[in-house]
């Protein structure tokens, strides 16, 4: 949400630099009632009102760059924001898939440990039948034991895991785990390191933003350097009085 609204807010400052390139109208009017009182009488007593209305516009022909360069701030922080806006949305992102992977490799090891459990279980109930007809001894089913408490304990330890993966991944989506999708497709991977460097320089969101933001800085020096340059503007109006 604060990220949205740093992309409304650089929108609105884009269309506040681009109003520069536009004439200003500037409107006024006033009516006045007065009442001239001459002191101890006579003649001179009157009412009367007047009205006064003026209009006047304003084309700035030049400003020393500085509409154009406050464009190319605004241009370049629009351009930041929605980067921003775009490494979260990546983070979200890459949150979401890797807990939806955890999920899904954590239910793999709790499936595959509660199968070793139980193939330990079935040597354990073998070892005991030979111990009764004495073809295994104590110590093989003690051994055995040992084997089915470790493994026990592994699709407890994977049970948790699989509990905690689940509530990571309902703090990032807000879904429950329970109906969790297939994960997609990767993409193909870079054919080298080298590609893989230039493709996260050219896309990364952060990189692109910080970029974007040294060329707003620029054209600010720009825009500043403008202040010390004339103005030239185009000024017509009207005028006009009564009473």
């Amino acid at each position: 949400a604060a990220q949205r609204q740093q992309v409304r807010i650089a929108k609105a400052r884009l269309t506040t630099a681009e109003a520069g390139y536009f004439p200003t109208i500037e409107a006024s009017g006033s009516v006045q009632q007065r009442e001239i009182d001459v002191k101890n009488g006579g003649r001179g007593d009157s009412k009367y009102t007047s009205g006064h209305g003026s209009v006047e516009a304003r084309l700035r022909f030049y400003d020393g760059n500085r509409t154009y360069n406050a464009v190319r701030i605004a241009t370049a922080e629009l351009a930041a924001a929605e980067a921003g806006f775009d490494a979260t949305v990546s983070d979200t992102l890459l949150d979401l898939l890797t807990t939806a992977a955890n999920v899904h490799l954590n239910r793999k090891i709790l499936e595959y440990s509660q199968q070793q459990s139980d193939a330990i279980g079935e040597q354990l109930r073998a070892t005991s039948r030979r111990l009764e007809f004495a073809e295994a001894t104590r110590t093989d089913e003690e051994l055995a034991r040992a084997r089915l408490a470790t493994s026990q304990a592994g699709v407890l330890a994977a049970t948790e895991e699989l509990n905690v993966g689940g509530y990571a991944f309902r703090a990032v989506s807000g879904q429950s785990a329970t109906t969790l999708p297939a994960l997609p497709a990767l993409a193909p991977m870079p054919e080298s390191l080298s590609d893989a460097q230039r493709i996260a320089l050219e896309n990364e969101p952060r990189l692109r933003a910080a970029r974007l933001n040294a060329e707003a800085g620029q054209a600010g020096v720009k825009f500043a350097a403008g202040a010390l340059l004339p103005q030239l503007d185009a000024v017509g109006g009207y005028e006009y009085l009564a009473g």
